[in-house]
């Protein structure tokens, strides 16, 4: 569905002027709220996102609609009745140390270890950085270091998609040396 809809703006594109930048209405909402892709198909899907176009002659980009519809920069879009601010949000970039003991995962429930002991959450660290500040990567609950954190959406996606090239190093301190036996067993 993705690459349809790129064919499409790639062949109809070329025929705006250049300072008219369309961009979806999924990533326009993203780029001005902190809220997350299912976050704002759920809002889409409740009728809570209007497109108000103050021009009626944009090109007809098929296979654009519901949450792909394409906005342009002089349309309003409207979340819960109020427009969104057409100037993107700033975003948060963090290097964070990540403590021993505590798991990666954002939860929304406590999580617990199989003796039903309470398992502590980066939870209680992002609640003192901005909004929308999410983890870029896993560390295990064992491991300390350093963790990206950032509410850029898009950074966070590139990083972790399987086909993406992005090198990731790893450095070891070990309890006792590391004999061929040993690796062989592992």
């Amino acid at each position: 569905e993705m690459q349809s809809l790129q064919r499409v703006l790639s062949e109809k594109i070329t025929s705006l002027h250049t300072s008219v930048i369309p961009i979806r209405l999924r990533k326009y909402i993203a780029r001005r709220t902190f809220l997350t892709n299912n976050e704002i198909e759920v809002a889409y899907g409740q009728g809570r996102c209007k497109v108000k176009r103050k021009v009626d002659d944009h090109p007809n980009l098929e296979g654009a609609e519901g949450i792909l519809v394409i906005i342009f920069p002089d349309d309003e879009v409207f979340l819960d009745g109020t427009v969104l601010d057409p100037i993107e949000k700033d975003y948060a970039y963090i290097a964070f140390c990540k403590p021993k003991g505590y798991i990666t995962s954002i939860a929304p429930e406590p999580v617990t270890d199989k003796e039903d002991r309470p398992i502590p959450c980066l939870d209680s660290f992002l609640a003192h950085f901005p909004p929308g500040v999410m983890p870029i990567g896993r560390l295990d609950k064992d491991t300390t270091g350093l963790l990206l954190l950032a509410s850029d959406g898009d950074l966070n996606r590139s990083i972790l998609q399987k086909d993406n090239t992005v090198t990731k190093e790893y450095h070891l301190l070990l309890r006792e040396v590391l004999t061929l036996a040993v690796h062989l067993m592992s």
